[in-house]
């Protein structure tokens, strides 16, 4: 009998560490999908805004849980994060209005939006260059502009 307690004490102990494990696996997964997908809604914004000609159309509204494109003023996408996550950006305040102008390149403003990870502080960074506004994912624990990007 004391042996079968024993087994199932190591069972106890293994399964924890696997379900600890599969907790951390699914966070990393919310954390690289929720910023593949806000890449992909402001790659989104700033094609409306050159198809449509446009300037300061399209926006994107980030707020600390979540965020919002806007087309005209008009909500079109409210998109929710995971519990864990977290939205900031370089200059510290949110909400924070992301416009994309079409017609003179120069107003755009360079910024790097970062998604932290509460349980792990693991972070990914969104990373728009200023005249351009072209868009990159990084992982660096200190992400800076490229030389191209300022």
């Amino acid at each position: 009998m004391p042996e079968v307690l024993i087994t199932l004490a190591i069972l106890a102990i293994i399964c924890s560490f696997a379900l600890f494990s599969g907790q951390q696996s699914v966070n990393n997964n919310y954390l690289t999908t929720s910023t593949e997908q806000l890449a992909a809604d402001i790659r989104n914004l700033q094609f409306q805004a050159l198809e449509n000609n446009t300037t300061q159309t399209c926006q994107l509204k980030l707020a600390e849980t979540y965020y919002q494109l806007l087309t005209n003023n008009v909500v079109i996408k409210t998109q929710p994060l995971p519990q864990t996550l977290k939205l900031s950006n370089n200059n510290g305040t949110l909400p924070l209005t992301l416009s994309f102008d079409a017609k003179n390149l120069t107003n755009n403003t360079p910024y790097i939006i970062t998604i932290t990870d509460n349980t792990s502080n693991k972070s990914q960074h969104i990373i728009l260059a200023k005249t351009t506004h072209r868009i990159r994912i990084s992982n660096e624990s200190n992400p800076t502009y490229k030389s191209e990007e300022n």
